[in-house]
């Protein structure tokens, strides 16, 4: 009787750790897909900054190079689009 009793409480044990295993899973792929969202966010936010700024008193380097910064996000955001 007591081996079976001991064997219970080992098998709740088990399924407790399993279950506590598993939510554990899910909370970190939930933070992840939080940390996600918000490094999606703050880079949609940063296109649509540089895409808003006047490029026309920028020396032609400056231009060239904030073209391209415009790219490597439009291209990490959306894909290639060409």
């Amino acid at each position: 009787d007591a081996q079976n009793i001991a064997n219970e409480g080992h098998k709740e044990m088990l399924e407790t750790q399993r279950r506590v295993s598993s939510e554990n899973v899910e909370a970190r792929k939930l933070k992840y897909l939080a940390e996600k969202e918000h490094r999606e966010s703050t880079m949609l936010e940063t296109y649509k900054s540089l895409m808003m700024q006047d490029t026309t008193g920028m020396p032609e380097d400056v231009r060239s190079e904030h073209m391209l910064a415009l790219r490597c996000f439009r291209e990490k955001l959306f894909g290639k689009t060409d």
